[in-house]
């Protein structure tokens, strides 16, 4: 498996994860940018780390259900958030 079948993998697996929780916005952030990232590689991964920055950003996510810490999601999420991160990097030396 190739790294862009690693991230869409990956991307996947966050989707899904995200919805579970009360983050349904930022699984749909992502369903849009795996979209992106299907249709031009390089302007997806540009898109998905742009995500990673700033005030709010995907770093901030901590999924939560009815009000609950969703502990065990949250270790997934973050294995995951860091998985794709390190992807888009080596990726975009590439694009």
């Amino acid at each position: 498996m190739n790294k862009l079948e690693q991230l869409d993998n990956s991307l996947i697996k966050i989707c899904k994860l995200l919805k579970c929780s009360s983050s349904a916005t930022w699984a749909e952030a992502f369903e849009h940018l795996q979209r992106d990232l299907r249709e031009s590689p390089s302007t997806g991964v540009t898109k998905i780390l742009a995500t990673y920055g700033g005030m709010s950003s995907f770093n901030d996510v901590v999924l939560y259900s009815n009000g609950i810490l969703m502990r065990s999601e949250n270790k997934e999420l973050d294995q995951l958030r860091s998985e794709i991160f390190n992807i888009c990097q080596e990726l975009r030396s590439i694009y």
